[in-house]
């Protein structure tokens, strides 16, 4: 994710509204554009930012006269940004640290853009697709119920019945890490021998 900028997953188009329009003005425009937030704008700077659920928490909630409250009082500020230039895991940070589910994006003073969680968890999961994965991973058989973890003790292999000091428990056997191998490339094909009554341990 420190790779990924903030510029190739921000949207350019963003809905504005300047801080002296009143709620109502907001709320329409909000509908208009089918949008959830607004940048609210100072003149020509990026001042703040007004969502849906603020409306209904400060002016719905509250009773106030929405075509007499301005946008000003009631939109977030400061406006919490990042940079076009910023990584993603930089905005996700910036995310968590001020409790927020979006930000605005801010180039040399200007409104660059939006970018919101949504678009920060797809590169997320992005990466989870794209990192290798251990044969493991892969390759589950058939009663392995989790990943091997090989610090589990010593003891008898129940395939083998070799004395080894890293068995993993699989299923209901414990086995080496060859027999797990085994098992691995057996899949659905692997017997095993604990339950046919062979097994070296009982």
């Amino acid at each position: 994710m420190e790779s990924v900028k903030v510029r190739s997953m921000m949207t350019t188009r963003v809905s504005t509204v300047g801080a002296n329009q009143t709620i109502m003005e907001a709320s329409q425009m909000m509908g208009r554009e089918k949008v959830n937030c607004l940048v609210v704008m100072a003149g020509r700077s990026p001042a703040g930012m007004i969502t849906d659920s603020d409306i209904t928490r400060y002016v719905v909630s509250k009773g106030l006269d929405p075509k007499e409250t301005k946008v000003s009082e009631v939109m977030s500020s400061p406006l919490v940004f990042v940079s076009p230039e910023d990584s993603i895991e930089k905005a996700r940070k910036t995310l968590s640290g001020h409790k927020v589910n979006r930000l605005a994006v801010i180039e040399n003073g200007n409104l660059a853009g939006i970018i919101t969680d949504a678009d920060i968890s797809r590169v997320r999961t992005a990466d989870k697709i794209d990192q290798p994965q251990s044969p493991f991973d892969n390759n589950f058989s058939e009663g392995m119920t989790k990943k091997p973890d090989w610090d589990r003790g010593s003891g008898f292999c129940d395939f083998c019945g070799n004395h080894e000091d890293d068995l993993v428990t699989s299923g209901d056997e414990r086995l080496c890490r060859t027999c797990m191998e085994r098992k691995r490339q057996a899949g659905p094909y692997w017997v095993s021998r604990k339950k046919s009554g062979e097994s070296f341990t009982g």
